[in-house]
C-alpha cells in the first residue's frame, strides 16, 4: 500500500471512527430520553392502576347496593301484589255484601242474609274494612243504610247501601 492510500485509509478510518462516536452519542441520549418516559409511563401506569383499584372498589360497592335494591324492589313488588289481591277480595267481598243488602226482602230472607253475611265477616280481614264495618262488641251489632231497611237477628238491619254500626 502506498503512502497515499495510507493516508486516505486513516483519513476515512477517522472519519468512520467520528461517525460511530456521534452515533454511539446519540443512541445513548435516546437511551436516555426512552428510560425517561418509560419512567413516566411507570407512574402514570402506577396511577392508572390506583384509579382502577379504586373504580373497581365503588363498582363493588355499587353492585352491592344495586343487589340490596333489587332484593328490596322485589319484596316491595310482592308485596304490593299481595296488597292488591287483599284488595280486589275485599272489594269482591263488599260488593257481595251491598248487593245482599240491596235484595228486596221478598227475594231474600232474613236467615239467608244472616248466613251470608256471617260468612262472609268471617272470611274478612276485620281491620281491612274498619270503614265499612264497626265491631262495637264480642255480638256486634250492624246496620245496611239506605232506603228499604230491614233488621235481621242480632241486631243487624239491612239497607241498600252498606254495613254501619247500629246506634243504641
Amino acid at each position: 500500500m502506498d503512502e497515499d492510500s495510507k493516508a486516505n485509509f486513516l483519513i476515512g478510518a477517522s472519519a468512520l471512527l467520528a461517525d460511530y462516536r456521534k452515533q454511539q452519542q446519540s443512541i445513548e441520549e435516546q437511551r436516555g430520553w426512552i428510560s425517561q418516559h418509560m419512567d413516566v409511563l411507570g407512574s402514570e401506569q402506577a396511577v392508572l392502576d390506583k384509579q382502577k383499584a379504586d373504580l373497581d372498589k365503588q363498582k363493588a360497592k355499587l353492585d352491592k347496593q344495586k343487589a340490596w335494591l333489587d332484593i328490596r324492589k322485589l319484596n316491595l313488588d310482592r308485596w304490593k301484589a299481595h296488597l292488591d289481591r287483599q284488595e280486589a277480595e275485599f272489594d269482591q267481598k263488599r260488593q257481595e255484601v251491598r248487593r245482599l243488602c240491596q235484595e228486596p226482602s221478598s227475594e231474600t230472607s232474613e236467615a239467608a242474609v244472616m248466613d251470608a253475611l256471617t260468612e262472609k265477616l268471617n272470611d274478612l280481614d276485620l281491620q281491612g274494612l274498619s270503614n265499612d264495618i264497626k265491631v262495637l262488641s264480642g255480638n256486634p251489632s250492624v246496620t245496611c243504610e239506605g232506603t228499604g231497611r230491614q233488621s235481621l237477628l242480632g241486631g243487624m238491619e239491612v239497607g241498600e247501601n252498606y254495613l254501619r254500626p247500629e246506634k243504641y
